[in-house]
């Protein structure tokens, strides 16, 4: 009998107000309904290559000599091919460097023409990206954007050596 009476009512309650002990609509408002979750990033899964051949792969700008900055800079280049796995907003995976413009510091070796390495970052919806700087362990991180097929990214810091060194990333989905 009460449901009866609530539809019965229901002309009433939208005219004055709701009847005691029926349910009326509810307002509609800003906070009502599902809330949507905030968006996830694309995946970012799979085999990333960057070739200097395309002006890609990471680049590295160094002083040959640390304490002098008049002594000019060094840019090496490599190709980089790394195996990602993404994990919610982070995500990792095992590359290497092929050294294929390599400028060798006053004073020291060349710089390795292979290098394995552990690329790592964080993802920060919806594009931007953080990348533990994979040419020096972690010293300058890298920072960028990333779409379903282009990671780029850059940082600029002290080294240890002196001076100041340029790093950057750029890869694309194979």
């Amino acid at each position: 009998m009460k449901r009866r009476t609530c539809v019965l009512a229901l002309s009433a309650a939208l005219a004055g107000g709701v009847i005691p002990g029926c349910k009326g609509p509810s307002p509609a408002g800003p906070d009502s309904g599902p809330k949507e979750p905030p968006p996830s990033p694309p995946s970012l899964s799979g085999t990333w290559v960057g070739l200097v051949a395309e002006d890609m792969g990471s680049t590295v700008v160094a002083p040959y000599d640390g304490s002098n900055p008049a002594a000019g800079n060094c840019t090496i280049r490599y190709d980089v091919e790394v195996t990602l796995t993404q994990r919610g907003n982070s995500f990792s995976g095992p590359g290497t460097q092929i050294n294929r413009v390599n400028c060798p510091e006053r004073g020291r070796a060349p710089f390795s023409d292979v290098v394995n390495f552990t690329l790592t970052a964080t993802l920060v919806p919806p594009n931007e990206i953080v990348i533990q700087n994979v040419d020096e362990s972690g010293q300058v991180p890298l920072t960028g954007a990333y779409s379903p097929t282009l990671i780029e990214a850059a940082g600029r810091g002290p080294h240890p050596n002196g001076g100041i060194r340029s790093y950057a990333i750029r890869l694309r989905k194979r």
